[in-house]
C-alpha cells in the first residue's frame, strides 16, 4: 500500500462543508482531501436533514484535507432511510473505494451489505454507532455509559441525598440508550438519589412531552429530569414550563437549538457530544490503516456538560463549522 502524503498547513475551507440539505428524498455527497489520488476513503453518515451530521462531515473533510487523500461524504436524506443508506454501502464497494467509514442507522441490518467489505479485506471503520463487526478497524465516537455518568454527576451536584429524579430514555433496546440510561443511574444511586422512574420517549419531541406529563402527575415531587437526547429533553422542558415548575432538565447532544435553549435559561445543561471530532478521527483512523499504521479499537470522540457559563463558546464553536 503506497504511504499517504501529509499536507502540512493545508487550508481548511467553509466550503467543503455539506451545501444544503438537498432534495427531502434524495441523498447528498462531497468530496475533498487530494485531486488524483488513487486512495479514497467513504464516509457514509445516517442522515444529511440534520446540523449534527453536517458538523461530523465538515471534520471528516477537514481530515481528508490534512491527510491529502479523497474523502466522498454522502448520507441519505432522514436517519430513517435505512435501505438507501445500505445501497450507498453497497455501490461504494463497487467503485472501489479503499476504506469505508459508516455510521449505521441500525448496526444489525447493514452487516450483510458489509460481508464484501470483509471478503476484500477493505478497512472498515464505525462511527457515531458501533456493530457487531469482528473485522472492524476502529470505532470513534461517544463512550455513552461514561457520558451518561456524567450527566448524572452533574445532577447529583445540583440536588440533595434522597431527591427524585427521572429518566427519559430513547428506543427500548437500543445500545446506546440503554447506556446513557445506565451510566447516568449509577451515578445518581451513588450519590444517594432516587430514580423514581425511567421511561422511553423514543427520541421523539412530543412523546417525551406527553411522557414527561404523566411522570409530573405520577411523581409530582420529582427535582429533575435526565434525557438521553437534546430533542427529547426539549420535549420534557415543555411540560415542565406549562406547570410552572421548578424542575431540572439536563439534555445529551449539544446541537443548536438546545444550547440556544440553555442560553435562554430553558434547560439546565447538556452532555455536548463533539461530532466534528467523530468525523475527523474516523477519517484520520481510516488514513493511518491504509498507510500500515496501528490504529486503538475504540476511540473516544469527548463529551463535556455545557451549562449556561460555558454556553457562548459552544455556540461559537458550531458555528465555526455550520457557518451560521
Amino acid at each position: 500500500m503506497k504511504k499517504i502524503k501529509v499536507l502540512s498547513g493545508a487550508a481548511l475551507s467553509l466550503s467543503l462543508l455539506l451545501a444544503g440539505c438537498g432534495e427531502e428524498n434524495s441523498a447528498t455527497s462531497s468530496q475533498g482531501g487530494s485531486d488524483g489520488g488513487s486512495e479514497k476513503i467513504s464516509v457514509i453518515l445516517k442522515a444529511s436533514n440534520e446540523e449534527y451530521w453536517k458538523i461530523a462531515e465538515r471534520g471528516a473533510m477537514d481530515a481528508g484535507e490534512k491527510y491529502g487523500i479523497d474523502v466522498n461524504v454522502m448520507a441519505p436524506a432522514s436517519e430513517t432511510q435505512v435501505d438507501q443508506q445500505i445501497s450507498m454501502i453497497q455501490d461504494q464497494f463497487t467503485s472501489g473505494t479503499s476504506a469505508l467509514v459508516l455510521a449505521p442507522s441500525q448496526p444489525t441490518t447493514v452487516l450483510n451489505a458489509l460481508q464484501q467489505y470483509k471478503d476484500s479485506d477493505t478497512p472498515v471503520i464505525f462511527l457515531d454507532s458501533d456493530a457487531e463487526y469482528e473485522d472492524k478497524v476502529s470505532f470513534v465516537g461517544t463512550e455513552n455509559f461514561s457520558a451518561g455518568k456524567m450527566g448524572g454527576e452533574f445532577l447529583a451536584d445540583k440536588l440533595s441525598k434522597g431527591d427524585k429524579v427521572a429518566i427519559i430514555r430513547g428506543q427500548l433496546g437500543s445500545t446506546t440508550h440503554d447506556e446513557r440510561t445506565n451510566g447516568a443511574e449509577e451515578a445518581l444511586e451513588d450519590a444517594g438519589l432516587k430514580v423514581a422512574t425511567v421511561q422511553a420517549a423514543d427520541s421523539d419531541k412530543d412523546k417525551a412531552l406527553t411522557v414527561m406529563q404523566n411522570i409530573l402527575q405520577s411523581n409530582p415531587d420529582i427535582k429533575a429530569v435526565f434525557t438521553t437526547s437534546e430533542t427529547m429533553a426539549l420535549g420534557a422542558l415543555r411540560a415542565v414550563e406549562s406547570k410552572n415548575k421548578d424542575i431540572l432538565v439536563v439534555g445529551f447532544d449539544g446541537t443548536t437549538e438546545g444550547l440556544e435553549s440553555i442560553q435562554a435559561g430553558g434547560l439546565t445543561a447538556e452532555v455536548a457530544q463533539d461530532p466534528y471530532q467523530m468525523g475527523y478521527l474516523s477519517v484520520e483512523a481510516a488514513a493511518k490503516k491504509l498507510n500500515g499504521e496501528e490504529v486503538e479499537k475504540r476511540i473516544d470522540s469527548g463529551t463535556e456538560i455545557v451549562t449556561k457559563e460555558n454556553v457562548e463558546e459552544a455556540l461559537a464553536e458550531i458555528k465555526k463549522y455550520t457557518g451560521k
